[in-house]
């Protein structure tokens, strides 16, 4: 054991234990809340994301379709003539 004085010993080992709970309780609370913003923003996004999924899947497809229509028509009345 250290050469010192036992109250000294006591205060010390008290100071820090004190210090490395507020430390350490801090850290935890501050992750909490970001963890609580990010959550809410992801609650917040999430209807957005799922909305312009669907309006690309359904109209991708929609734009091929349109797509290959208009190209049939244009080579049927002589409207695209392909050179080279």
């Amino acid at each position: 054991m250290a050469p010192i004085n036992r109250f000294t010993h006591l205060i010390g080992n008290c100071l820090h234990a004190v210090t490395y709970g507020v430390i350490r309780s801090t850290l935890i609370l501050v992750l909490v809340v970001l963890s609580f913003v990010g959550l809410g923003l992801v609650a917040a996004v999430l209807p957005t994301i799922v909305l312009l999924l669907v309006i690309g899947i359904i109209l991708i497809p929609l734009g091929i379709i349109v797509f290959r229509q208009a190209e049939f028509y244009a080579k049927k009345t002589g409207k695209l003539k392909r050179s080279g």
